[in-house]
């Protein structure tokens, strides 16, 4: 544990500071000596961050649903490799897979690199505070020298405008005020003379800090801590050192990603082991694996995370007496606190409904806020100095003030008050439920599309023809997600927003009903649509689906060229290849015009559509726009392209969906209504996602 000591430095008198640091008031250090210290102490400079950029970039790469896509690309390739060793005239659609499926994670790998980058970088916003330049005495002459290189022992003169460039003990001064707003709080400026005036350390006026402000007078000081060892410095490696609490909705992502990671994996294992059991090759049995686990990862959700960077929840009093159990209320100050064991610290927050917490160091601070955390609370911290900045970081949700703010609290807060006004958090906590309804909208609408699982399991079980490639499917992840997934983000609020209860840490942004809702309802609805275009397509080319039944076999060898359809049509290899690419096209055209009702109705979960608008989020159009486009141009503009595998699909076939994305809409507004008829009921219990 950190703390802030200098011993008795502020205690001493000038001839035993000289004593103690090897120096001389007037003449300074030698040259000699300041080397030999910077050798021994190091740069008056902030350490770096322990972690290289490279190593956070790489933990992107591979962190959460990245790992699985990568591990996809590997054996994709790995796939095609063996294959091509066995026959050179394999085609090449195993690489084209991972060629598909490895910028996509790089490009969301980037994305969330940059995002936590700029936002977590504490370090550097604490090194924007440190001063370029000194004026020290050495040698009995005085020397402008960078402020990296002072060391214990220099003596400094500092003059207003000037910022304190290492923690010096003042040995003169003349109307000497300073500035030590974002280390202590103290907004008023604070006058700084030679006399020691109290036993804290950092209350007594003896003493300037490094990065605080001279704001007018002059002064002269000996340097009696540099770098890291500094109170600033020590601030920094208490705010870098502490981890980065999960707020209440990054543990509920976290939740999301490994119940997905965990399914996806899982059912990628069972329709492999299945396949194999079936006599399929293996490594077509690997490609199944690998597009089943790809179907299940929701590329969009990085975006969609992204795009909803606010942090909100709930947010305890805490305020800086008697510490009785009988009382209500309590004011506990800094020196008391240091006395105190966490038991006793534990009973006092869980006996008294509000507390005052007075003049607290950093450290203080952050064990407040642990203990707060350790009777299971959800704590909110607000603040705007450095010395705050442990705090903020380690609250379930930091807030930190916009305008009056220091960068160090402002990078370590989650939440940032543009205006200062704590009247704003009760629009943050709005905002953040808002988040969280447009998070579960757009997991329930990235769950439903799932159907490429059925298709899977029905080819590999009934024996039918491939109803959609791992190509295809890729595609229509990318198609249908990463877009409207994003558009969901900026859904306004449904009305019911401000007046529900808060939400229980228990009540999980992936449950129960949203699963069930999201595979059994919609996505069998969707799986139905889509598999009547697959059907049809078929059927008007001669294959019924009776016929389609365990023709799988006979269908997929090489040297079979005249296959007989429904009719008594002989087919080639090839035409059944182009056929089967046919029916790829047409499945994915189904599931986009299906997505495209699973959009519009994700903009509420309890309301009515047109309670809402159709138009309260443009953003929602741009989404549908994405969706059509990108369909359109996979099956016309790249319909052509063979290495795609889909091919140019007749206009007819768009509508024969159009039904079931019908019967999604007014079934999902069926639900709505009687959730809204019978609040508290079944419907709400269990049909409310």
């Amino acid at each position: 544990m950190v703390t802030v000591l200098y011993g008795d430095d502020h205690k001493l008198n000038i001839e035993d500071l000289e004593k103690k640091y090897g120096t001389n008031i007037i003449t300074g250090l030698s040259s000699a000596k300041a080397a030999e210290l910077l050798a021994q102490d190091g740069p008056n400079a902030l350490s770096p961050p322990k972690d290289p950029e490279i190593v956070k970039f790489l933990k992107q790469m591979v962190g959460g649903f990245s790992i699985l896509l990568w591990m996809g690309v590997i054996l994709s390739w790995i796939t095609y490799g063996i294959e091509y060793s066995k026959d050179p005239s394999t085609p090449l659609d195993d690489v084209y897979l991972g060629a598909v499926l490895a910028p996509v994670v790089i490009l969301t790998g980037t994305f969330a690199y940059y995002q936590e980058a700029k936002s977590t970088n504490i370090i550097a916003s604490f090194s924007k505070m440190i001063p370029q330049q000194a004026l020290v005495i050495r040698d009995a002459e005085k020397k402008t020298i960078p402020s990296e290189q002072l060391v214990v022992g220099d003596i400094v003169e500092i003059k207003g405008g000037d910022q304190i460039p290492a923690d010096i003990r003042l040995l003169s001064s003349q109307g000497c005020k300073v500035d030590n707003s974002s280390l202590t709080g103290e907004s008023e400026p604070q006058s700084r003379s030679c006399d020691f005036t109290d036993d804290n350390p950092l209350e007594t006026k003896n003493i300037g800090f490094y990065s605080t402000t001279c704001l007018e007078g002059t002064a002269t000081g000996m340097v009696i801590n540099t770098g890291d060892r500094t109170v600033i410095g020590q601030i920094a490696s208490l705010a870098s050192g502490v981890g980065n609490e999960k707020t209440p909705i990054a543990i509920e992502i976290e939740h999301f990603v490994h119940i997905v990671a965990g399914v996806a994996v899982s059912l990628g294992i069972i329709f492999f082991i299945i396949a194999v059991s079936m006599k399929n090759p293996v490594l077509d049995s690997i490609i199944f694996l690998i597009g089943i686990v790809e179907a299940n990862v929701p590329e969009g959700f990085q975006a969609t995370v992204t795009c909803s960077n606010f942090r909100s929840g709930l947010w305890p009093h805490l305020v800086s007496p008697v510490p009785s159990r009988d009382a209500k209320a309590a004011v506990v100050t800094g020196m008391e606190l240091k006395d105190m064991s966490p038991e006793q610290l534990d009973e006092l927050l869980a006996n008294h409904s509000e507390i005052v917490f007075a003049r607290t160091s950093p450290q203080q601070k952050l064990i407040i806020v642990e203990g707060c955390q350790r009777l299971g609370a959800v704590v909110a911290v607000t603040g705007d100095g450095v010395n705050d900045s442990p705090a903020l970081k380690k609250a379930d949700v930091g807030i930190a003030m916009g305008i009056a703010g220091s960068d160090a609290a402002k990078n370590a807060a989650d939440m940032v008050l543009l205006d200062d006004n704590f009247a704003s958090i009760v629009t943050g906590v709005e905002e953040g439920r808002l988040i969280f309804d447009n998070l579960k909208k757009g997991i329930a609408y990235t769950l439903s599309k799932d159907v490429a699982l059925l298709s899977y399991l029905i080819y590999i079980i009934v024996g039918v023809p491939l109803p959609i490639g791992a190509i295809a499917t890729c595609f229509t992840d990318l198609g249908t997600d990463i877009i409207p997934s994003v558009a969901l983000a900026y859904e306004k609020a449904e009305s019911d927003i401000t007046n529900r209860k808060p939400r229980h840490k228990k009540d999980r942004l992936v449950n129960k009903p949203l699963a069930l809702y999201s595979f059994l309802h919609i996505g069998l609805m969707q799986s139905l649509g889509a598999f009547v275009v697959y059907f049809t397509i078929y059927a008007q080319a001669g294959f019924r689906p009776s016929t389609l039944i365990g023709l799988r076999v006979k269908w997929e060898k090489d040297d079979v060229n005249d296959l007989e359809d429904s009719y008594g049509q002989e087919w080639t290899r090839y035409q059944r290849q182009y056929l089967e690419w046919t029916g790829y096209t047409a499945f994915f055209v189904a599931i986009v015009v299906q997505q495209i009702a699973g959009l519009i109705i994700r903009k509420t979960r309890r309301n009515s559509i047109f309670q809402q608008g159709l138009f309260s989020s443009k953003v929602i159009w741009v989404g549908i726009a994405s969706q059509i486009t990108i369909a359109l141009i996979l099956s016309h503009g790249f319909g052509s392209v063979t290495a795609l595998n889909f091919t140019v699909l007749r206009a007819q076939y768009w509508f024969v969906a159009v039904p079931y994305a019908i019967l999604i809409w007014v079934y999902d507004e069926v639900r709505k209504l009687f959730i809204r008829l019978y609040p508290g009921g079944w419907w709400d219990k269990n049909m409310y996602y």
